[in-house]
Formats: C-alpha cells, structure tokens, sequence
C-alpha cells in the first residue's frame, strides 16, 4: 500500500522482510515521525521485540554513524499490535509516542 506517512508513525511488523533498519531506512526516506514494530510470533506470547534500526555493522564510525536513521522506534507485542493495526483499519488513531534510547 503506498501511503502519506510524511509525519505519521509508521504501524508494521517484524515478520517479512524488509529487515527492521531497511524499515526504519524507508521511513525516514519518506520523512515518517516514528515507527513502531510489532513482535511476530502468536498473540498469546507476550514478547516485545527488541533490536537495533543501524544498518551499520559493528560500531558506527564518524563517517558511517551519519547512515544511522534518526528516528524514534518501539516494539510492541503481537496482541496490542493486532488491536492497534485493527482500530487504524477503522478510524484515524492518534498516538503519543515516548522513545529513549542512548548510544553508549
């Protein structure tokens, strides 16, 4: 599905490819405010999918950390995604979004 997701959050799962930092990547490109990954598996398993979005191997260095996306990126879990993905199907959902995350 093409959409205007220029300042939207992006709702989509980790089960088929892209990989999650060629997601975050398009995202990016197509100038989203954030995205969020829903776990793959069984809505009875509780897990929230956790991992990195840089596509660059090993530690970033100053010339390759600039290739990292700049953009705020969750997991959830299997069961909230389905529901979230649900209620967007149906009407407009508005969604504050609290990120943090660091690069020790």
């Amino acid at each position: 599905m093409n959409k205007n997701v220029c300042g939207r959050i992006v709702l989509t799962d980790i089960t088929s490819g892209p990989a999650r930092p060629e997601k975050a990547r398009i995202a990016v490109d197509h100038q989203a405010a954030g995205i969020i990954f829903i776990n793959m598996g069984p809505p009875e398993h509780h897990n929230i999918p956790m991992g990195a979005i840089k596509s660059v191997r090993g530690n970033p260095t100053r010339t390759s950390i600039t290739e990292i996306p700049q953009i705020p990126a969750i997991g959830i879990t299997r069961s909230d995604g389905d529901q979230l993905f649900d209620q967007c199907q149906s009407s407009p959902v508005r969604i504050r979004m609290i990120a943090q995350a660091t690069r020790d």
